[in-house]
């Protein structure tokens, strides 16, 4: 241990100011947020005395520094506010048991009473303020060695982090006793020991800085998980790119802080650059002869290795192949495995390594009309090489698929199956055609034969949990309604979003319109999700479904030239657009949601083919 505590470092500082600058009859403050810090502060003080005197029937160490006897006391410590604001007018009066004395009073508290009338000892210019010990611990620094540049680079970010958070000097307590020993070592200011630093050759500053900057931010991280979460590291920490191997060799049960002393930095960044290179990735997701729709959980890193699958197979098929294809790493017949499964005959998953970078996992099963639910998980020892698969099997035709097929999430637990609905709307549609139905209480029951509309409204008001079955004709679904998760990540035109690039240039695949009360385009139905746009988006948007809705070729200010105006005048090129907008209006799409598939394509050709037919035309004519 130092011979020197912090608090006696911050002492000895205050006694060389006051031998020249206290001042009779002056009431000192400083605010300590800590109190055990600033307790061991006012001890230091108190260690320094030599006389006292007495107020009130109490005696009061005091510290001489000239004319002056200095009376140091710490809120909370045997003094109340009501006796410290008594000692502070006693000390300004100048007479009796306190003339010729100062008052420096140690606290935390927010009551003017104890500010009043006093001067901070931490304020801009005063001896207690941060870059004052900034100062301080400068001197402290050996020039000579080696580590000058580190202690002088976590000196400056130890400042600007005390200015960011409006602390006060303790803040540079873990760096003063880093320096103070003359053996500097990272991990003596709260972050991960980095061996490569204190023991390699720096001499960029920045690089330096860097460096401290990213130890810092992994250190709370890791304090934050490991202190709320100590019984789930292995998934916590799997944000951090650390595989559970890692996690169970540096942060065992009986132990969680170890690494905070045994684990380097350098080793958590070689684990992490090892889990983000050449990841396992979902490339497609086929179904040979079903009718399938995909989505993912959400838009983080981990829900879009969340996948969300329904499955619907016609009245002859009694079973189903589902085909997962993934590149840059080979499949392994132990990453993959069924977790949940409510057939007796559980799901297979066969392994076809083809050659290349490219490996498929084939799922295949029965089906004997009731809903099928199955949970895959393909698992590697890189935490962003998880990729789980919800399953639903169902029969075409068993349930109105059109009612939930953009919010729904599959959830295949073993104890419960059901589709968890995310939507802000109060009714689910069941049926094409009939009555509307009421929710009054959980788990109720409905048949889509019977029903086409399920209310929930009112049963959403009063209970937090809104939950009820519909019934097909061969088998039951559940539903459990969330709110909606809405999310304005769509880039306009879709033919340029990078993001879904592997999805466009066929023929089912769009974004669909969906549509307010007022008639207004509100969000987009894409993936299995709606999105909403905000904004520009959202306003193009809706200006470009009014085109679409009245047929609109142009339109300029108040005038327009609709589809009926150039019927007879330019008739080829009225056919090819009838086209377009038929195709539009039909799949509730627009242009900028097109997904540029063959048909599509075929369309646009013959409207731009017409259009350089008739500028040719027109060419030759002039000519002649």
């Amino acid at each position: 241990m130092l011979e020197k505590q912090f608090e006696d470092f911050l002492v000895a500082h205050f006694n060389q100011w006051a031998n020249n600058e206290i001042k009779v009859g002056f009431r000192y403050q400083f605010t300590c947020p800590d109190t055990e810090k600033g307790f061991k502060l006012y001890q230091a003080f108190i260690k320094e005395s030599q006389s006292h005197i007495n107020v009130k029937g109490i005696d009061l160490p005091t510290i001489k520094y000239g004319d002056v006897e200095l009376v140091p006391v710490y809120e909370g410590e045997n003094f109340t506010e009501n006796y410290i604001a008594h000692l502070r007018d006693e000390v300004s009066a100048l007479e009796g048991e306190t003339k010729g004395t100062a008052l420096l009073i140690i606290h935390n508290s927010l009551l003017d009473t104890l500010k009043n009338s006093t001067e901070d000892i931490a304020q801009q210019g005063s001896v207690w303020h941060p870059h004052q010990i900034k100062q301080l611990l400068h001197g402290l620094i050996d020039q000579k060695c080696d580590l000058a540049q580190i202690s002088e680079c976590l000196l400056d970010v130890s400042f600007e982090e005390i200015l960011e958070d409006g602390a006060t000097m303790f803040g540079f307590e873990k760096l003063y006793y880093a320096i103070a020993d003359g053996d500097l070592r990272v991990e003596e200011t709260g972050r991960l020991p980095d061996k490569q630093l204190n023991e390699g050759t720096w001499d960029n500053k920045e690089a330096i800085r860097e460096r401290l900057e990213d130890n810092r931010k992994l250190s709370e991280q890791l304090d934050f998980i490991t202190h709320h979460y100590p019984n789930e590291l292995e998934d916590k920490l799997a944000a951090l790119d650390f595989s559970e191997k890692f996690v169970r060799e540096h942060f065992p049960k009986d132990d969680v802080e170890r690494y905070k002393t045994s684990l380097d930095l350098e080793e958590c960044f070689a684990e992490q650059r090892k889990n983000r290179t050449e990841l396992l990735e979902l490339e497609s997701i086929k179904t040979p002869h079903v009718e399938c729709i995909t989505k993912t959980r959400s838009e983080s890193s981990a829900g879009l290795r969340e996948n969300h699958i329904l499955l619907f197979l016609e009245a002859e098929q009694i079973a189903f192949e589902l085909d997962l294809s993934f590149i840059k790493q080979k499949l392994k017949d132990s990453y993959c495995s069924v977790q949940h499964d409510n057939y007796e005959q559980k799901a297979v998953v066969t392994i076809k390594n083809l050659g290349g970078v490219r490996s498929r996992a084939i799922v295949t099963g029965s089906f004997n009309g009731q809903a099928r639910y199955i949970a895959i998980q393909v698992k590697t020892d890189k935490p962003k090489e998880t990729h789980k698969f919800k399953i639903l099997v169902l029969r075409k035709g068993d349930f109105f698929e059109e009612g939930f097929k953009h919010n729904f999430l599959i959830e295949p637990d073993k104890n419960k199956q059901y589709i968890t609905l995310q939507t802000d709307d109060n009714a689910l549609q069941i049926a094409e055609e009939g009555n509307a139905t009421t929710v009054e209480k959980n788990e109720q029951c409905f048949s889509n034969q019977d029903f086409a509309t399920v209310d929930f409204k009112k049963l959403a008001s009063e209970s937090d949990e809104v939950c009820f079955t519909v019934e097909g004709k061969e088998t039951k679904l559940t539903f459990n309604v969330e709110g909606e998760v809405s999310t304005d990540s769509l880039s306009l035109p879709l033919l340029l979003d990078q993001g879904r690039f592997n999805h466009l240039f066929v023929d089912d695949y769009f974004g669909k319109i969906r549509r307010n009360t007022e008639g207004s385009v509100h969000k987009v139905q894409i993936d299995g999700k709606e999105i909403a746009p905000k904004a520009k988006r959202l306003t193009l948007l809706q200006y470009e479904a009014e085109l679409v809705d009245k047929s609109i070729l142009s339109k300029l200010s108040n005038e327009q030239t609709q589809l009926h105006d150039i019927e007879g005048v330019y008739n080829d090129l009225f056919l090819a657009y009838r086209d377009l907008f038929d195709y539009l209006q039909k799949n509730k799409t627009l242009v900028s949601l097109a997904g540029w598939g063959c048909e599509f394509q075929q369309i646009i050709s013959k409207i731009v083919a017409t259009f350089t037919s008739m500028r040719l035309i027109k060419y030759l004519l002039m000519r002649h």
